[in-house]
């Protein structure tokens, strides 16, 4: 067998010197992530590793919750979401197309692992770190809460798509369940957190009929 050595980047090294190859990014993006308490992995396949997390979503939930449930890696009873980071500039949506694409590639052709970072943890003791403190000076915080938050919106959408086209075209027949649909489709927004959507929906839905479930719903947006 072949033995490979790699020289691998401590996480806040990878933050200050601005970058790093597939196994420093995936080694900081799980340490962001495991820092507040959401559970990561690698994912190897043939000549490169990347990142997974536990997206918390029982088998059921997550045909409910994902446009495309095969996006996401069965491992051990829990739905995992594969992270190519090193198309980190590219947005969410893209790095997890992409590793959901290498992953199911890999697999067919036997050759795709993954890792759980915490019964690791158990396995390998941790290395120490010498250095001094690196000043790494992060964005401003509405900045990051801006990004993050569109991409959050983008995200969401490209969940609820297919439904939400299907509910619409219900809406478009019309007839006596119009306001059923509206609201339906309000609801189906607030669960994404696409709120402004959910008001269009229950206020139409408020007004074509006067529906009580929208006007309820009206002011559960407003209360959120």
């Amino acid at each position: 067998a072949e033995a490979t050595i790699d020289f691998l980047q401590f996480p806040n090294q990878t933050l200050s010197y601005r970058g790093g190859d597939c196994d420093d990014l995936t080694t900081l993006y799980c340490a962001l992530l495991e820092s507040v308490g959401i559970s990561t992995a690698f994912i190897t396949v043939p000549g490169h590793i990347y990142a997974a997390f536990d997206s918390g979503l029982s088998v059921e939930n997550a045909a409910k919750a994902l446009a495309d449930a095969n996006d996401s890696i069965l491992h051990d009873d829990r739905l995992w979401i594969p992270v190519e980071i090193t198309l980190v500039k590219d947005g969410f949506l893209q790095t997890w197309a992409k590793g959901a694409q290498e992953w199911r590639e890999a697999k067919m052709a036997g050759a795709a692992n993954l890792y759980e970072v915490r019964p690791a943890w158990q396995l390998y003791e941790p290395v120490g770190f010498a250095e001094s403190a690196v000043g790494i000076i992060p964005p401003a915080q509405d900045q990051i809460l801006a990004a993050y938050r569109s991409e959050l919106s983008r995200v969401s959408k490209a969940q609820v798509s297919k439904r939400a086209e299907e509910l619409r075209a219900e809406i478009e027949r019309g007839g006596g369940a119009t306001a059923k649909a509206q609201n339906k489709l309000g609801v189906l927004y607030a669960q994404y957190g696409l709120l402004e959507e959910a008001r269009a929906q229950f206020a139409a839905s408020a007004a074509t009929g006067g529906y009580p479930p929208a006007i309820m719903n009206l002011g559960n947006v407003e209360y959120l």
